[in-house]
């Protein structure tokens, strides 16, 4: 497992005391009667840590990065971005986060598909204000560095999945954001193309100091963490190496 491995579900003292973030004492449920699927999560995630979740399906992974990236509430307890609550905003100032904080990448890779490669780019980027000129400039460098440059003007459906994936994490740190989300970034790829979207993510993650936080069952995956949990009966639990 790649650098030091933390295993504990809260990072250790003496670390910057402002995580990223910091959930006490959460929980989430859901139906009618509830049927509880996280319970009672204490957890700090450091800047520019590579978190990896892994859990049975069902388990509660994609539950925990929806808390993480605002797309969701928790049914009970706090949850803190750099000191400041995420679940007592409402929901024009949560979506402002998302926008400006969150770069989300999906296992389904979710390129608007009427979009050529370039406007999937520019889309978050304009969104956060960069004046357009600007945002081509640097849509255009992180295809280049990616070696996708002659993909701009395609479209998603012209794309092999290993190339629709790795346009989907150019486009979730085009506007820079603070974290990476990443609900089973590899699902849908083989090993190789696996291989290349994690370089990717990575190259854009914990390297420049951006927290990066991924759910996978994938051992690729797992192999990037600085630090890997398991949900286990809805709780954080330290999962073997």
């Amino acid at each position: 497992m790649a650098d030091k491995l933390n295993n504990g579900a809260e990072s250790p003292d003496g670390g910057d005391d402002r995580p990223d973030f910091r959930l006490s004492g959460v929980s989430k449920h859901y139906g009618n009667p509830e049927r509880p699927v996280l319970r009672d999560l204490n957890l700090d995630i450091a800047a520019g840590e590579r978190l990896v979740i892994i859990g049975r399906s069902g388990s509660g992974k994609s539950t925990l990065l929806n808390l993480l990236g605002a797309l969701d509430r928790p049914s009970a307890g706090e949850i803190r971005y750099r000191g400041q609550r995420l679940d007592t905003l409402d929901e024009s100032r949560l979506a402002a986060f998302r926008r400006r904080e969150i770069g989300f990448v999906f296992q389904a890779f979710n390129l608007v598909p009427t979009l050529t490669v370039l406007e999937n780019l520019l889309l978050p980027a304009e969104l956060n204000g960069l004046p357009r000129r600007t945002a081509a400039a640097r849509c255009q460098r992180l295809l280049a560095e990616a070696g996708l440059a002659e993909l701009a003007a395609r479209y998603p459906d012209e794309l092999a999945g290993g190339e629709q994936q790795r346009v989907a994490v150019l486009r979730a740190v085009v506007h820079e954001p603070s974290v990476v989300i990443a609900d089973e970034p590899t699902g849908n790829l083989d090993l190789d193309n696996a291989r290349r979207t994690l370089d990717l993510l990575q190259a854009h993650s914990g390297d420049r100091g951006r927290s990066l936080v991924m759910a996978t069952h994938s051992r690729q995956v797992i192999g990037r963490a600085t630090r890997l949990l398991e949900i286990r009966d809805g709780r954080l639990v330290p999962a073997p190496c």
